[in-house]
């Protein structure tokens, strides 16, 4: 019969495929071993690869100080910014007591009552400068614009050196968007 026969071919067949696949398992083992480094290999590369692990180490290290680092320059920025804001809204308000009260000649620096005399005696040109003149009025900037630039500008110079414009540019420029 065509029954046996079939069994007996199937019986083959199996036999067949599993010698196969068993040739197939062996053949990668062999090529594995060939292509697999040595143990003499493995050693004499171990220090390259200690090297890379421990450069990356540091690496991961300066980067993680870079962004400390930037957070704190960011930090540093806000409150100089605030800073400037606040020595601004000072001079501002210095401006305004001084022309609603019509007591303080800001080109001789004099008062018209004993207090105001001993706080001009007290000041320094640096702590009152002088008004912007017309020409320093910057073309569509209004005068009080002008002032507080020139203000804020020469204060910066007085407190930081004469380099101070430059590096409060450098400082907005690099500022993110607020």
């Amino acid at each position: 019969g065509s029954k046996e026969d079939t069994e007996e071919l199937n019986k083959q067949y199996a036999l067949r495929l599993q010698e196969f696949q068993d040739a197939r398992k062996e053949m990668a083992k062999i090529a594995a071993k060939k292509n697999a480094p040595s143990e003499d290999m493995m050693a004499a590369v171990a220090p390259y690869f200690e090297a890379e692990e421990e450069h990356r180490g540091q690496v991961s290290e300066e980067d993680a100080q870079e962004q400390l680092l930037r957070q704190v320059l960011v930090q540093a920025k806000a409150r100089y910014h605030g800073a400037l804001r606040s020595l601004e809204n000072l001079s501002n308000q210095a401006h305004l007591r001084r022309s609603s009260s019509g007591g303080l000649d800001a080109v001789s620096r004099t008062g018209t009552n004993e207090t105001d005399r001993q706080s001009c005696s007290k000041r320094s040109p640096v702590q009152t400068p002088e008004r912007p003149m017309a020409s320093k009025v910057l073309p569509g900037k209004s005068t009080a614009d002008s002032r507080r630039r020139w203000t804020s500008t020469r204060l910066q110079k007085d407190v930081f050196g004469e380099n101070s414009e430059d590096l409060a540019e450098e400082i907005e420029d690099e500022m993110p968007p607020s």
